[in-house]
C-alpha cells in the first residue's frame, strides 16, 4: 500500500477502536431492549477494526 493508504487505513482503525470503547461504554448502562443493537455496532467495530490490523501486515 502506498503511505496515505497506510495512513487512512491506520486512521479507520483508531476510530473504530474509539468506537469500540464507547460502545462497551454504553453497554454497560444500556437497556436490556437496547443492549442487542450495541453488540452488533461493537460487533461491527471489532470486525473493521481487525480488517484494518490484516491489511496492514
Amino acid at each position: 500500500m502506498t503511505e496515505l493508504t497506510d495512513a487512512m487505513v491506520r486512521r479507520i482503525q483508531a476510530r473504530a477502536a474509539e468506537k469500540m470503547a464507547a460502545f462497551a461504554a454504553e453497554m454497560v448502562r444500556a437497556k436490556p431492549e437496547n443492549q442487542e443493537a450495541i453488540l452488533a455496532g461493537l460487533e461491527f467495530e471489532r470486525w473493521l477494526e481487525e480488517a484494518c490490523r490484516q491489511a496492514l501486515d
